[in-house]
């Protein structure tokens, strides 16, 4: 985990950016789900970014540990008030080229954008 602020720019592959908290168990629900898929595609071509907000540091390493969390986090509030995030789970799956292609995407829905996307 880490306060770092990254670029999605930067990337160039598809990004998954997860806006998370640690009491919302909407967002918990979906990690079981989150972690198939950031093994089943190549790093190169996907990756999920979860960015915690309104949560306790040594709450979210509970929560990571219990849950098997692979992928990438960051706790910052900044980057949830930059987003303007006002509630949670909201989620954003990003182009290679930095264009956002569709928010609040998520289970079966968001397995089958990834297929008609990464092939």
């Amino acid at each position: 985990m880490t306060d770092r602020e990254v670029s999605t720019s930067q990337f160039g592959k598809f990004i998954y950016l997860d806006f998370w908290a640690t009491w919302c168990g909407p967002c918990i629900k979906e990690f079981p789900r989150l972690k198939k898929l950031s093994e089943q595609y190549n790093k190169d071509k996907f990756e999920i970014i979860g960015i915690v907000g309104a949560s306790k540091s040594d709450a979210i390493k509970k929560v990571i540990e219990k849950r098997g969390v692979n992928w990438r986090q960051i706790h910052s509030d900044k980057i949830v008030d930059k987003y303007q995030i006002r509630e949670y789970p909201t989620t954003f799956l990003i182009s290679p080229d930095g264009k956002i292609i569709g928010k609040n995407i998520r289970g079966e829905e968001l397995e089958k954008r990834l297929a008609e996307l990464i092939q």
